[in-house]
């Protein structure tokens, strides 16, 4: 989502991102995994895009709960994928 950081997301935009960070907290939860379910397998990768995307919004310049969430949460995260992401960051 480069339009986050090149400053062409109105603040409204971001705004709606940070709506979808703090809902994907509770969707996303290891603990609400249904693991017959085939679509689980892509959760992990979902938190990963999370983590991006709070990265991304905190260099342009937005605070908020949702992304500290995000940015301090999967330190400890059991999944590399979540892991790897927080690492780009960096």
């Amino acid at each position: 989502m480069p339009f986050v950081e090149d400053g062409d997301a109105t603040t409204g935009e971001k705004e709606e991102l940070l709506v979808v960070l703090d809902k994907l907290q509770t969707e996303t939860e290891y603990t609400s995994w249904e693991t017959s379910d085939p679509r689980t397998v892509n959760i992990t990768h979902v938190r990963a895009e999370c983590v991006r995307l709070a990265g991304r919004l905190r260099r342009a310049g937005v605070v908020h709960d949702a992304m500290a969430f995000w940015i301090d949460g999967p330190k400890e995260d059991p999944m590399p994928e979540v892991r790897f992401a927080l690492s780009e960051l960096e």
